[in-house]
């Protein structure tokens, strides 16, 4: 589930993230807190998608 509520941020993240029975409520302040504190994020490009981790290389268009 704490995976699902991040996902809600609308941006794949390059984060660490632990906890015990956070639950939804929980996890959800702590979006609100994390986005609140301009200074504790960044938002991250890579020009060469070679040099990003795996997983975050944008897919090709079907057309």
């Amino acid at each position: 589930d704490a995976m699902g509520d991040l996902y809600l941020i609308g941006k794949p993240l390059l984060a660490a993230y632990s906890a015990f029975r956070s639950g939804h409520a929980m996890n959800n302040l702590l979006l609100r807190e994390l986005l609140a504190q301009r200074d504790a994020w960044e938002v991250v490009t890579f020009q060469d998608e070679r040099q990003a981790p795996t997983g975050f290389a944008q897919p090709a268009r079907a057309w």
